[in-house]
This record gives structure tokens, C-alpha cells and sequence, in this order.
């Protein structure tokens, strides 16, 4: 990566993962806040 040191990359590129997990997280916590208070799928998540 170009980096003299692993722990230099490996300390850059898990942040980048890490942001990325933490961004998928919010998204599907809003859509999934959507769905429950418009009360789409009750049906489903009842079975």
C-alpha cells in the first residue's frame, strides 16, 4: 500500500471500514424506522 509501516495502513484502512459499517448501519436503521412507524410489514414481523 506503500505505507513504511503495516500498523500505518492497517490503522488508516479500518477506519475507512469502519466508517463505511457505520454508514450502512444508519441507513438501514432509518429505513428500518420508516418501515415500523409508517407501519408497513406489522404482518410480517408478527408471524
Amino acid at each position: 500500500m506503500g505505507h513504511a509501516k503495516v500498523d500505518t495502513s492497517l490503522n488508516v484502512y479500518t477506519q475507512v471500514i469502519d466508517g463505511a459499517k457505520r454508514a450502512a448501519a444508519q441507513q438501514v436503521g432509518g429505513e428500518l424506522f420508516t418501515i415500523v412507524h409508517a407501519g408497513q410489514g406489522a404482518q410480517e414481523l408478527t408471524r
